[in-house]
């Protein structure tokens, strides 16, 4: 006799698993359309805040945002990345982009600190490369 069929799993918004998930959420972004990358990232983070890819989702967060020029949500959603994935390598990034948000918010002295941080937590990345820049040039 033949086997039952498997119960589908309780998942994701329309039933979607999480590389579908993630990848339409991706494409959302690659294609402008930043509110509904965010809106599909965090249905994303809801359902699989563990996966592999949950720290860039969290970091693409903060790119919607920080397309948008909503800085200060950018600074959170960046922030996120750090706390809650710390040994990432979008950690990096997140504290990069922090430190270019707060630029943006004439918050100067706080842009320079997420450099530092970059450059303190992974002074091996590209990110700490250009950390370095930004605080030469806001040292002029």
């Amino acid at each position: 006799p033949a086997a039952p069929a498997p119960s589908a799993p309780v998942g994701p918004p329309g039933g979607m698993d999480a590389g579908r998930l993630y990848d339409t959420a991706m494409n959302d972004y690659l294609g402008g359309d930043f509110q509904l990358a965010i809106a599909g990232f965090e249905a994303y983070l809801r359902t699989y805040a563990t996966a592999p890819n949950a720290a860039q989702a969290q970091y693409y967060i903060g790119e919607s945002y920080f397309q948008l020029t909503r800085y200060q949500e950018a600074v959170t959603a960046y922030g996120r990345v750090i706390s809650d994935y710390p040994g990432a390598g979008a950690a990096a990034e997140a504290y990069y982009k922090q430190g270019q948000s707060f630029e943006r918010l004439k918050e100067i002295d706080r842009a320079r600190q997420a450099y530092e941080a970059v450059i303190k937590n992974f002074p091996e990345s590209n990110a700490a490369v250009f950390a370095k820049q930004r605080l030469e040039a806001l040292s002029k």
